[in-house]
């Protein structure tokens, strides 16, 4: 299984249990699709870099888990299709750094090769 990070932006407007709830329904998810959520946290609301929907702020929750790539595109889709639902996006994360694997190797501190110039 692989490691991931979700980050779900959440309509300002929703209360504190509709944000739980929806923190709820998609950690079920994850786990009802063979995932394991290692970690759930709930930023609160922040305000936005530019608006989205009309929004300046958001709820921004960030899930962590284990799963397979077939388990991130139905919680991609379950998502896309949830009105509360503002933004969302996954990155696979590096299990030895908890970094996401995209980041160069540079950014952990570790040494890059040196280029030749032949």
């Amino acid at each position: 299984m692989a490691h991931y990070e979700s980050m779900v932006l959440l309509k300002p407007s929703l209360t504190d249990d509709e944000v739980n709830g929806m923190t709820e329904k998609l950690s079920g998810l994850i786990t009802r699709l063979g995932g394991k959520v290692t970690q759930v946290a709930p930023w609160g609301k922040k305000k936005l870099a530019y608006e989205i929907d009309k929004e300046k702020k958001a709820v921004y929750v960030i899930f962590r888990f284990d799963g397979g790539g077939a388990l991130v595109r139905e919680l991609e889709r379950v998502c896309r299709l949830d009105e509360q639902v503002m933004r969302l996006m996954t990155v696979a994360i590096d299990p030895q750094h908890g970094i996401p694997v995209t980041v160069a190797p540079a950014a952990v501190g570790a040494t890059v090769p040196a280029e030749s110039h032949d």
